[in-house]
């Protein structure tokens, strides 16, 4: 017992019989220090002040495998949907089903792949989402699409789309092709608009230009509500393609020119001139100042000047003649543009610099 060994009772007791031992009957060994259990651990501070974690299970169950695999290859090429604001998640989902396309294992449901591969697709805001949701309530890829577009494209946004696709109206200067790409966008940005086929291609014609419309008028035969909805979805679509291929404008809106934007200020200026003309002809027509008016009682320093000369005043009345033969035979337009060039030459006639021949 000293060396350590584990040796049952009864088996010593035989041992000494067999040694010839004396060995006293009515000897009962002690066990009580055997029986009694052992005091409870008491437990550190240390151990007290750690927290203990307990792991929840995700919330995607996943379904028994017929044949285990794993995903290893296409994980690095799957999109990041980190839940902001700008970010489209009916976009991420359809570049999700691209990736997924390549990388599903032999005799393996998609939805599988779906379901394992989604939680590697989100970042930041959108996977705390995920960790956020009760252990085991997400059974199928249905019911994570579902709740995914709930969290992050909700109804207020779904509301704004459908009006978007409603009221939309072709802008001024914009082909075809253009308002096509951009109404199909809108369509394609919420798959769940629930707006049917016939309700769409309405609101396309009726927000196009009286022009467009007519043409797609033509060239359905007279009415695009004759044909099927394939039929005009085709259409629609290859006079768009035709658009985009040799570059038509609507030509519904007139852009303003140059001189249509500055036609106000050359109005201005040239009814400044004219009341300057008039001002001018009004000083002309009044008499002169005869030489037997009274002589001003204050000196003046040049008192030639205040008595007019025959020769002015035949000059003066030479100008009146000539301004009231003149008259305007051109365009208003040019009559605007060349009012500098009336101007300087009233000015040098003014100032005797240019005489009339």
């Amino acid at each position: 017992m000293g060396l350590g060994l584990k040796v049952h009772v009864g088996h010593v007791l035989g041992l000494e019989h067999d040694l010839g031992l004396g060995v006293d009957p009515s000897y009962k060994p002690c066990w009580d220090h055997i029986t009694q259990p052992l005091p409870p651990h008491e437990r550190t501070m240390s151990e007290l002040t750690t927290t203990e974690f307990t792991y929840d299970s995700l919330c995607i169950q996943y379904t028994e495998e017929d044949v285990p695999y794993m995903l290893k290859t296409g994980i690095h090429l799957l999109p990041k949907f980190h839940g902001l604001a700008g970010e489209d998640p009916c976009k991420h989902l359809k570049q999700f089903h691209v990736v997924c396309s390549t990388m599903k294992p032999i005799d393996v449901q998609e939805d599988h792949v779906y379901l394992k591969a989604f939680p590697h697709s989100l970042e930041g805001n959108a996977k705390y989402w995920l960790y956020y949701l009760a252990p085991r309530s997400i059974t199928s890829w249905d019911d994570l699409k579902r709740l995914f577009l709930a969290k992050f494209f909700p109804t207020t946004r779904t509301t704004v789309i459908r009006k978007e696709i409603s009221g939309i109206k072709q802008q001024s200067r914009e082909t075809l092709y253009e308002y096509w790409e951009r109404f199909k966008n809108f369509c394609s940005s919420c798959p769940h608009h629930q707006i049917s086929e016939h309700m769409l291609l309405q609101y396309f014609y009726e927000g196009l230009h009286h022009v467009g419309r007519n043409r797609i008028d033509a060239a359905s035969g007279g009415a695009l509500g004759n044909m099927t909805l394939a039929a005009s979805r085709q259409l629609i679509e290859n006079m768009a393609s035709n658009s985009q291929q040799f570059g038509t404008r609507s030509d519904a809106i007139v852009v303003r020119g140059v001189h249509d934007v500055g036609a106000a200020k050359y109005t201005m200026k040239l009814e400044s001139k004219i009341d300057a003309l008039l001002l001018f002809t009004a000083v002309v027509s009044f008499p002169s100042i005869s030489c037997t008016s009274a002589a001003p009682s204050i000196p003046l320093p040049f008192p030639l000047r205040v008595i007019p000369s025959k020769k002015m005043e035949e000059v003066d009345r030479e100008i009146l003649e000539t301004f009231r033969k003149v008259e305007v035979s051109i365009p208003l337009l040019d009559a605007i543009k060349q009012i500098p060039k009336y101007a300087k030459f009233l000015k040098e006639l003014c100032t005797h610099k240019r005489r009339l021949k």
